[in-house]
């Protein structure tokens, strides 16, 4: 059971690593276009 919740608790991390990163490179890239 608990080796199940650290398997949950590993893939939240890793969406949540995957969304700021998107984040991330999406704001540099509005960054970019507004700086043109």
């Amino acid at each position: 059971m608990l080796f199940n919740g650290l398997q949950k608790i590993a893939e939240f991390l890793q969406s949540l690593e995957f969304v700021c990163t998107n984040f991330y490179n999406i704001v540099l890239f509005i960054e970019q276009f507004l700086h043109n």
